[in-house]
Formats: C-alpha cells, sequence, structure tokens
C-alpha cells in the first residue's frame, strides 16, 4: 500500500498533547518540553511516527529541543495553539481552530494511520492525566531518573535527583 509514503507532522502530536484531557493548559515550556519527550520515547518508540519526531539533546534542563518552540510559533501564527501568561510560566492552549484541524487532518487519514494515531491519542492523554498534574520538580525528577542519559549536561540535575 501507498501508506508508507503518509508523513505526519511532528505538530500533530503537539496539538493532540494541548487537545488531550479535555484541552486542559500546559503551564511552562519546560514542562511542554518533557511532556512532548516522554510522548518521543514512552509512546512512539516503537512506531513508525518516531521518524520526524522532535530531537531531543542532553541540555541544561535535561532533555530539549528548539524544535518544540519552533512548532509552537508556527501553530500559533496559524491560530491553532494560543500562549498565555501566568505569572512568569507561558501558558498553552489549544483553540478551537486546532482542535478542528487535527480532526480534519485525522478524517482524511487512511483507515490503518487513523487506527493507529487514534491508539496513540488513547496514550498521549492518559500521559497527559498523569504527568501534567504534577509539578515541575516533580514531572523532571520523573524525566532523569528514568532517562539518566539526557541529563549529562544538566545545570540542575544534582538538585532534582537530590530532591
Amino acid at each position: 500500500m501507498g501508506d508508507k509514503n503518509i508523513k505526519i507532522h511532528r505538530a500533530i502530536f503537539l496539538l493532540s498533547l494541548l487537545k488531550a484531557n479535555n484541552s486542559e493548559p500546559i503551564i511552562g515550556r519546560t514542562k511542554l518540553e518533557k511532556l512532548l519527550f516522554l510522548i518521543r520515547n514512552d509512546i512512539l518508540d516503537d512506531t513508525p511516527f518516531k521518524e520526524g519526531y522532535y530531537f531531543f539533546e542532553p541540555y541544561k534542563y535535561g532533555p530539549f529541543t528548539g524544535e518544540v518552540l519552533d512548532d509552537v510559533l508556527l501553530m500559533e501564527d496559524f491560530g491553532y495553539l494560543k500562549k498565555e501568561k501566568s505569572g512568569e510560566n507561558p501558558v498553552y492552549k489549544i483553540t478551537q481552530q486546532g482542535i478542528d484541524k487535527v480532526n480534519q487532518i485525522y478524517q482524511n487519514l487512511p483507515k490503518n494511520i487513523y487506527k493507529q494515531l487514534t491508539e496513540i491519542d488513547g496514550k498521549i492523554e492518559t500521559l497527559k492525566k498523569e504527568k501534567n498534574k504534577l509539578s515541575l520538580r516533580n514531572l523532571l525528577t520523573y524525566v532523569y531518573q528514568r532517562y539518566p542519559s539526557y541529563t549529562i549536561n544538566s545545570e540542575i540535575r544534582h538538585k532534582v535527583l537530590t530532591y
């Protein structure tokens, strides 16, 4: 079948994360980064969608990629998400236009790809329910303990791991 030629842009997973759990907002860029990292390593690892997904590297606060910010800005320009402020932290929310776009993309996919993505969305839903409610420190501790190879350049590793 020609399904091997279908490319799913990584931003669909950003929008799916924001749509999950009744479109619950995500507070803070670091939390958004870590949740997308967990999607890559815990959910997409054994799927064809891992190819072309965000490429994370060990950085100052653990796994990081500038590609997330690029996609946030792009999706914001398209009107699919909005970024608000809550104190010092940005708050990321999907818009109705973003929800409609995800639904439109899914409806136009071949059935087998649609089925795979809806299964992945179920896992993203669970991940967001469990991890978005954690404090940033607890989320970092979870990520640092689970993926120590991504903490080698961290400036806060000692603080996080001795918490």
